[in-house]
């Protein structure tokens, strides 16, 4: 069963505009397309409704989201200054959402 992982992201409105140009500049969907299990990744800007970002992951099952965790996070989001600078542009924990995806039935 396929899952969708959504990380909701507080960010001022300060970064904003850093926030987008760091997703679109590091390429995710490139950098995460031999990863074994990933289907996509999209950030959402928030319009109405929340203040948020929402950073979208598909993947295959929930085992492959897991070992990406487990052995590929770091390469793909660095350990250094992007990672601190990221945390610095955060002004609360980012929280997890997760879901598996209900598919049609097929005749």
């Amino acid at each position: 069963m396929s899952v969708v992982k959504i990380h909701v992201l507080a960010i001022p409105d300060a970064h904003h505009a850093e926030l987008e140009e760091r997703f679109t500049a590091c390429r995710a969907a490139e950098h995460l397309a031999d990863v074994p299990g990933f289907r996509s990744v999209e950030l959402l800007r928030p319009t109405a409704g929340s203040p948020h970002y929402f950073l979208l992951s598909h993947w295959d099952d929930d085992a492959a989201y897991c070992d990406w965790l487990a052995h590929g996070r770091e390469t793909a989001h660095g350990t250094t200054a992007h990672s601190t600078t990221y945390r610095a542009m955060t002004t609360t924990s980012v929280d997890l959402l997760e879901f598996d995806v209900v598919e049609p039935k097929r005749p």
